[in-house]
């Protein structure tokens, strides 16, 4: 009863008001001025419209002000404001009571005006530039008509858009860029990569080219949650929270190694995922994100789909074991309770050993030091190792760098680069022999570095050599300095030397001394509170020191021992370089720390 009334009120309200008007006019700066303005004082409004019925009016040749592109205008009855009509269309529309300001392009118009139902039109002048937006992503052949709202700018509100893509068609002239969800229009070759969503509005400046793409909210009674094998199995649901119905967020979400999915929970429940990690954008019904074990600030949105994981992974040990390698564990050569051959990584992900001296035989990838995990394939020398998978044949005896993807299974076993010194100060240039091994070869951890200790030069010259080939080597005018490529011989002098270089960089040097060859064990790497250093010469260790990324000791030991056992709890997790000392000499190793 209460709603019929309401209805009965508004229809004799909306009678009255018809019945008062009984005059119209246009007003607005493009159409002469504003009620009040020097060009339009009043009492009376210039433009005044003529009718025959009291609802339909119009106006023949009526000029819009020409001194601009654009300008803005209003229908109002009896002249004044209580009644008055406006809308965002133009050169058509339907016009609402207190609507907003026409805004219309200059020219000279046939005006024709329904006070009853609010429809208007403006013929003849010059039509404003139609513009539209077209594409896959539209899902229509004719595309998104949108309007004009002044200052050379159009704009569509409330659509929704398919995953393709799209440009806008100026009348007729098609324009795009490979930007998005905003940018500028850089020609017809190009389409804006669309992502699927609802849009509250798409705005189009048709002189500067510059579009925008704004996300409509998604509804806030909706949430998002993740599931997996990674968070507990696909029957957890964790909630995400949400601020604005877009932005999901979750903190330390704690993972074992697995999958992981978003779900996004309305009157159905949608499932997104994606194969990149750690981050990308999730697909309806994609395939499950794969998670390392770690603690990850989640962020998801909703209506992009994007998705990112940032934190730190727990970082396992991977190590290469086998009768190819040096021993399965428990061998004699390979005892425990760490096997040896242990790879070094810096994302828990993928994984890397180099110079590592292989047999003929079988081998395995395995996971902390133990057969929970490991991972195998008849397949050399590269593969997809699966979980317990078969050996791997080493079919080939040599010396490798091995790279291995713990998520994947993938790995590699190629031929590393190496580095040696020749000359006739290091005993003699290489003959050119087919299959010649260069015999001075540097030593590397991380296949940047190279190093070699305690070697004897003459009076006479060296270049650095790469791969036992001229194909490229390097020179100098110094012992030390930046490498030239192609570059004339290093003059030496005779004396014991420690030789260096840094692959990336250039830089080398060749420091005269009395060092010989150190070798260390470090164990485990990567480690969580425990690093074990032993010096396998049986030389003792005088020196440690732990650098950071930025070359800040964080801790050094003087402990003039063959063997330590430092405590490294309280050190952050990330990647250290550790440099172990002795009376003869240095090596540096590199160190993850969970």
């Amino acid at each position: 009863m209460k709603h019929k009334l309401l209805l009965l009120m508004f229809f004799i309200g909306m009678m009255i008001c018809q019945g008062q008007v009984t005059s119209v006019a246009i007003v607005g700066e493009a159409a002469g001025g504003w009620p009040g303005s020097p060009g339009n004082p009043g009492p009376e409004d210039i433009n005044q419209m003529t009718s025959t019925d009291g609802e339909n009016w119009t106006l023949n040749g009526l000029t819009l002000n020409a001194s601009t592109s654009f300008g803005e205008i209003k229908f109002r009855a009896n002249n004044a404001w209580d009644i008055n009509w406006g809308a965002v269309e133009f050169p058509t529309g339907t016009a609402t009571q207190g609507g907003a300001n026409i805004i219309c392009f200059a020219g000279t118009y046939d005006v024709t005006f329904n006070s009853t139902t609010g429809a208007y039109s403006f013929s003849g002048g010059t039509p404003p530039p139609t513009v539209i937006i077209v594409g896959a992503a539209t899902g229509t052949v004719d595309g998104i008509v949108m309007n004009f709202v002044g200052s050379d700018t159009y704009r569509v509100s409330n659509v929704t858009l398919l995953e393709g893509s799209a440009q806008f068609s100026i009348d007729d002239v098609l324009g795009g860029a490979p930007t998005f969800p905003a940018g500028t229009l850089i020609g017809s070759s190009s389409n804006i990569p669309i992502i699927a969503a609802a849009y509250s509005s798409i705005t189009l400046n048709i002189e500067t080219g510059d579009y925008s793409f704004v996300y409509a909210p998604i509804s806030t009674n909706s949430n998002v949650t993740i599931s997996g094998s990674s968070v507990g199995g696909s029957s957890v649901n964790i909630t995400m929270t949400t601020s604005d119905g877009v932005n999901h967020i979750y903190n330390n979400l704690s993972t074992t190694q697995g999958d992981l999915l978003f779900n996004i929970n309305t009157d159905i429940t949608e499932t997104y995922g994606n194969q990149n990690f750690p981050a990308g954008i999730a697909t309806l019904d994609g395939d499950a994100i794969q998670i390392p074990s770690g603690t990850w600030t989640v962020n998801f949105n909703s209506v992009s789909k994007t998705y990112s994981f940032t934190g730190n992974p727990e970082i396992p040990s991977i190590s290469i074991v086998g009768s190819g390698a040096g021993g399965w564990p428990g061998d004699p050569n390979n005892p425990g309770p760490y096997d040896i051959n242990q790879m070094t990584t810096d994302d828990g992900i993928t994984y890397t050993i180099y110079s590592l001296e292989v047999t003929e035989g079988e081998v395995k990838f395995r996971q902390n030091n133990e057969w929970t995990l490991n991972w195998g394939v008849f397949s050399f020398p590269s593969g997809i190792g699966t979980q317990g998978g078969s050996n791997i044949f080493i079919t080939t005896a040599g010396t490798y760098t091995v790279t291995f993807n713990r998520i994947s299974g993938e790995f590699d076993f190629s031929t590393p680069t190496t580095i040696a010194i020749v000359g006739t100060g290091a005993g003699g240039w290489p003959t050119g022999a087919p299959g010649e091994i260069d015999a001075n070869r540097l030593e590397t951890t991380d296949g940047i570095n190279f190093r070699l200790n305690g070697i004897t030069l003459t009076d006479g010259e060296v270049k650095f050599r790469q791969n036992n080939s001229w194909d490229v080597f390097w020179g100098g005018t110094s012992l030390t300095g930046t490498l030239i490529l192609n570059g004339p011989s290093i003059p030496t002098i005779a004396g014991t030397y420690t030789i260096s270089m840094n692959r990336d960089t250039g830089d080398y040097s060749l420091s005269s001394g009395t060092f010989t060859k150190s070798f260390f064990t470090v164990y485990p790497n990567p480690t969580q509170s425990i690093l074990n250093v032993v010096s396998d010469s049986n030389t003792a260790i005088v020196s440690i020191e732990i650098f950071d990324t930025l070359g800040k000791i964080v801790m050094g030991i003087k402990p003039n021992t063959t063997a330590v056992r430092l405590e490294i709890g309280e050190i952050n997790a990330g990647l250290y370089f550790v440099k172990i000392a002795t009376a003869n000499g240095f090596e540096t190793i590199k160190l993850m720390k969970n």
